[in-house]
């Protein structure tokens, strides 16, 4: 699939030395097959169209995701745009699955802190994205300024961005 959040992770992995994993078309077999015979490390979910039938065929399939060390999202990307509770709910049963293949529930914290730091931190990135910019947007509305989407986009968007790469590094530096 291609995507924003796939070529961006795609890229960065690419230039820091890991091999890409490319399948023709998106099959929740395919990809758990894949995951286990190539050794996968990364796996990255563009939103719910991809999370929940990846989850109901590892469910099933009893397949090993041993290798993998980081589940990646568009989270905070989707989050500036959609809800972004039913796409955690929907990534809670993944990550749980992932404690026993990785060590236990303590190897899965930097996982659990990427999705929530793009979840939440996404939302900053457009005026739909967080019921408190809604907010503000409707008192200033009220007292005679008006926030427009694509102004608000303009200058919210890069600095969410920002915000995401600092919390990657963050991560990154906490973590491993």
């Amino acid at each position: 699939i291609v995507h924003g959040n796939g070529q961006w992770g795609m890229l960065l992995r690419f230039f820091t030395g890991h091999a890409n994993v490319l399948l023709p078309k998106f099959d929740p077999r395919a990809v758990w097959h894949t995951v286990t015979a190539e050794q996968v490390n990364t796996i990255s979910l563009i939103g719910d169209a991809m999370a929940r039938p990846l989850i109901e065929e590892y469910d099933a399939g009893g397949y090993s995701a041993g290798s993998l060390t980081t589940v990646t999202s568009s989270s905070a990307i989707l989050s500036a745009i959609v809800d972004n509770i039913p796409f955690v709910a929907t990534m809670i049963p993944l990550i749980k699955s992932m404690a026993p293949a990785l060590g236990g529930e303590q190897a899965l914290l930097p996982i659990w802190w990427s999705l929530s730091l793009g979840a939440c931190l996404g939302g900053n990135g457009t005026l739909i994205g967080a019921s408190a910019n809604l907010t503000v947007a409707g008192i200033a509305e009220r007292n005679g300024e008006c926030i427009g989407f694509l102004e608000f986009a303009r200058l919210a968007f890069p600095m969410m961005l920002v915000s995401i790469a600092i919390c990657h590094i963050y991560i990154m530096w906490r973590f491993f």
